[in-house]
């Protein structure tokens, strides 16, 4: 899959223009390395109204490849159906990892999580359920903290760790971390195993998913 781009229409928050805009369709990170760092912090969805000059983010929907590490992350912001070329690309890269995303942040953490060669289904499991128990927590101590969302910030194996940030209501800073002794725990549990292996077509690993189990 090569590097591909397309034209879509934006429209300005600020002064209601309407204009054209030359964005990534398929984005093949291996050969464009430049862009990884505009992935990560966001700014690849970023734009300047050419009327008043104002800067606004706006996401798109973007397939996002990377051939040295084997994985394709699909980030679909408007119900695109891409369950024929999901398909498809199973058959052309059986070895491949390939998600799909509905989410920016949902497309930076599955970025991170294979960036350090994790298994983003047992990252995730591990996420909601940090999810829950501070859901519980927050409830029973009636604070007005409401947790959205719990995503895959860092890895520090030295120090045995599997980090994570909470979204919330509140836009406060809250990490939280795991043992990696619980991610390898997981890993190698015969309850969760076949959980946590590739399957053709479970390509959705979110917090719906990990719900499931």
């Amino acid at each position: 899959m090569e590097t591909t781009t397309k034209i879509i229409e934006r429209i300005c928050p600020n002064c209601h223009e309407t204009f054209k805009v030359k964005v990534y369709d398929n984005l093949n990170i291996t050969s464009n390395v430049e862009m990884k760092s505009k992935v990560l912090n966001g700014s690849i969805f970023d734009f300047k109204c050419p009327n008043c000059g104002i800067l606004f983010r706006s996401i798109y929907s973007i397939v996002y490849k990377d051939i040295e590490k084997k994985y394709i992350i699909f980030l679909n912001m408007k119900n695109k159906n891409y369950d024929k070329k999901i398909k498809k690309l199973e058959e052309l890269y059986p070895e491949y990892k390939i998600r799909n995303v509905s989410d920016m942040m949902d497309l930076i953490e599955k970025i991170y999580i294979f960036e350090v060669k994790l298994n983003d289904k047992i990252i995730t499991y591990l996420g909601y359920k940090i999810y829950e128990d501070m859901t519980r927590k927050l409830s029973d101590m009636k604070s007005p903290i409401k947790i959205s969302k719990v995503l895959f910030d860092s890895f520090n194996p030295s120090k045995n760790q599997v980090n994570f940030g909470a979204l919330n209501n509140v836009q406060k800073r809250i990490f939280i971390s795991a043992t990696y002794t619980d991610y390898k725990t997981l890993q190698n549990s015969p309850k969760y195993i076949q959980c946590f292996k590739e399957n053709p077509g479970e390509c959705e690993i979110d917090q719906n998913w990990a719900k499931r189990i």
